[in-house]
């Protein structure tokens, strides 16, 4: 997209709105993924019905929606999709650390493996998804380099 300043008035707003959509968009990609594993769990029968995949249901609740926040949030962006991923990957940060640590402590509760395993899946699909941004945005560049005709040996 190009900058601000080359932008018509139309452009300008249609650029202020994706920026004010891109919070509620990544919260609303992470609800439904949510959702959608919720439903085809019960689906399976709960937790205890996929018996050795367990662990691996697990992981997927609990990445899989983050890394859908960060890269749903980031495509929205109308520029600096990087830095968008970035911002958005703190606030995940910030968020699962008061849900799973800061938050079990506040509430006198004891703190344990479970809880930093369910955080560290967590910050696994954040960085999974900075990481496909930080990759496609590499991918898109090296692609508009050889399409201008500086594609020199």
């Amino acid at each position: 997209m190009s900058p601000t300043s080359e932008l018509t008035r139309r452009g300008r707003l249609i650029a202020a709105l994706r920026w004010i959509c891109v919070v509620p968009a990544a919260m609303l990609a992470d609800f439904t993924v949510r959702a959608m594993i919720g439903s085809l769990v019960r689906v399976v029968g709960g937790w205890g019905g996929l018996g050795d995949l367990n662990l691996l249901w697990l992981m997927l609740c609990y990445m899989l929606p983050q890394f859908i926040f960060v890269v749903v949030g980031a495509k929205v962006a109308p520029r600096n999709q990087v830095k968008t991923a970035i911002a958005l990957m703190s606030v995940g940060i910030a968020v699962s650390l008061m849900i799973h640590v800061i938050g079990q402590h506040l509430a006198g509760n004891e703190v344990g493996l479970v809880n930093y395993a369910h955080l560290t899946c967590q910050l696994s699909g954040l960085l999974g998804g900075l990481a496909y941004v930080v990759g496609r945005q590499g991918r898109i560049r090296r692609n508009a380099s050889f399409s201008d005709g500086n594609d020199e040996v």
